[in-house]
């Protein structure tokens, strides 16, 4: 079953602040390593219930994995929102270092909801949110999610409030006397 895309987004645009010992105790590792890879992982497997997804605290394996291998493109002007982006801010040889997850592609500009940033200390970085640039050469690729994701509108499963005039309000009223009235007692 696909996830609606909008409710994803605003599910966890909430998590912005959040720290990262959350996302480590479901890594089942320290608190103290980049927490950015699980905490996509955590997100991708928890929240959108795509269990497939790796869970893994490494960018390059989660890039590497099968399940990311034929997703994978550099086509950041089409991303879309839920698509998983990967950085390589460092080192080329040694593979992408920083992963998010797209909640907005206006214009050229990619908004991305990342882990483990704000500080250089992993236990005191936070979850937010950053927009770049689709020329931005720190972006590496996208993992097109979108087999996963709807834009569906959202069913509405709640029954429908039937609201009452005034008018019906006192006839049931006056039954309800009425009947209260014929009780022998």
């Amino acid at each position: 079953m696909k996830v609606n895309r909008e409710l994803f987004i605003r599910e966890i645009l909430k998590m912005r602040g959040n720290k990262g010992d959350q996302y480590c105790r479901y890594s089942g590792l320290n608190y103290n390593f980049d927490w950015c890879a699980i905490f996509t992982s955590y997100i991708m497997r928890e929240v959108a219930g795509i269990k497939d997804f790796p869970k893994s605290a490494s960018c390059t394996q989660i890039k590497n994995s099968p399940f990311a291998i034929p997703k994978v493109n550099r086509s950041f002007k089409t991303a879309e929102e839920g698509d998983v982006i990967l950085f390589e801010l460092h080192n080329p040889s040694d593979g992408p270092d920083h992963i998010g997850i797209v909640v907005e592609n206006d214009n050229g500009f990619i908004s991305v909801i990342e882990g483990n940033t704000g500080n250089n200390d992993p236990n005191k970085s936070y979850v937010a949110v950053y927009t770049y640039s689709v020329d931005n050469t720190a972006l590496d690729c996208i993992i097109d999610m979108s087999d996963f994701f709807t834009d569906e509108p959202i069913q509405n499963t709640e029954k429908p409030v039937i609201k009452s005039s005034e008018a019906q309000l006192r006839e049931v009223f006056k039954k309800i006397k009425e009947l209260l009235l014929s009780i022998e007692i």
